[in-house]
């Protein structure tokens, strides 16, 4: 999505240890607690010190205040407190594909997409909770 919007990657890496020096520019530097969320075997804690990127000056004026929120809760180190699925397309950014006025541009409707409210959500984690 923060591609999309830029029109470049984000986090142009030429190899893998690139790769995570350029996530780090943008993300920070890992704390010890982040990195054991992600891999609780890896031990050698040599980052440099880098603070966060502020995601509304990586963007400027590319995206809207919804799209920033809904990638800082994307890209996060702690998979746990990563945006699911679910909760991405339940986000405010996609509230206009939601809404029934909302056409093509050619003025058509839009075809059936979803209407997953936080409610919808809710209801369906209590669902799959009782599997």
């Amino acid at each position: 999505m923060g591609e999309l919007i830029l029109g470049h990657p984000l986090f142009p890496g030429e190899s893998g240890v690139d790769q995570l020096v350029e996530i780090i520019k943008i993300l920070g530097t890992p704390t010890k607690e982040q990195i054991r969320s992600i891999n609780p075997n890896y031990n050698e804690f040599k980052f440099p010190s880098i603070k966060a990127h502020s995601w509304s000056k990586l963007f400027k004026d590319k995206a809207s205040p919804e799209e920033i929120d809904l990638i800082s809760k994307i890209l996060v180190y702690e998979p746990n407190k990563r945006y699911t699925a679910l909760q991405i397309i339940a986000h405010p950014c996609f509230n206009e594909l939601r809404d029934e006025k909302t056409t093509l541009q050619g003025g058509g409707p839009l075809p059936d997409l979803f209407n997953f409210t936080k409610g919808y959500i809710k209801q369906k984690n209590l669902l799959l909770l009782q599997i």
